[in-house]
């Protein structure tokens, strides 16, 4: 049953991304992932439908707040620099199953294996472990940064825009986010908060 699962998924992930291995500067194998993946019934699946920019061709609102988010942190823009928004139309953005078949209409997930957290962006599976630690004095760009605000927007949190920069509105909405569900509030997302995203 997993075999057949495994092959499926792998067909449909392959279709969708135009070749047969999924390929990104801090992903695994098409292989391992289906493995981690698909072990146990447990894993829970958060995904939304997302709008992708490039600094260079976002909307000027979008735009601001991304040249807002790179100077909190001193991080240059660069017009190729990737921003996601998430889709205005909320009744099908977000989802949260343990079925395997539904979620791949999404073009961002997010998937719960124990140690790491397994995150698909926009054709790319990248493994981010829940011992990263995202907020200031840590973390403040990258993938990481993308999950986190990928999973407060999930949650109904404000980050103002996905595009992996840890500015003032993620930050806020991780406090928020962590008084809320009784967490340590100290603004910073390690193993702790990590996993409350699955409770």
């Amino acid at each position: 049953m997993i075999l057949k699962k495994a092959c499926t998924i792998t067909l449909v992930l392959s279709i969708l991304s135009g070749t047969t291995a999924l390929a990104a500067t801090t992903t695994n194998s098409n292989k391992n992932i289906l493995d981690s993946q698909y072990q146990s019934e447990k894993s829970s699946e958060l995904g939304m439908n997302l709008t992708q920019y490039t600094y260079s061709n976002a909307p000027e609102d979008n735009r601001k707040m991304y040249e807002e988010n790179c100077k909190s942190i001193g991080k240059t823009v660069n017009l190729d620099d990737v921003i996601y928004v998430p889709s205005a139309n909320k009744s099908n953005e977000v989802m949260y199953s343990n079925s395997t078949n539904s979620t791949f209409q999404n073009n961002a997930w997010a998937l719960d294996n124990g140690n790491r957290i397994e995150f698909y962006l926009s054709g790319n599976w990248y493994t981010v472990y829940k011992s990263t630690y995202v907020g200031y004095s840590y973390t403040t760009s990258g993938i990481p940064v993308y999950l986190l605000q990928h999973l407060l927007i999930l949650k109904g949190y404000d980050v103002g825009i996905m595009d992996g920069v840890f500015g003032s509105k993620t930050h806020s909405a991780l406090i928020n986010y962590q008084s809320s569900r009784g967490l340590s509030v100290d603004a910073i997302c390690g193993q702790n908060t990590w996993s409350s995203f699955w409770w």
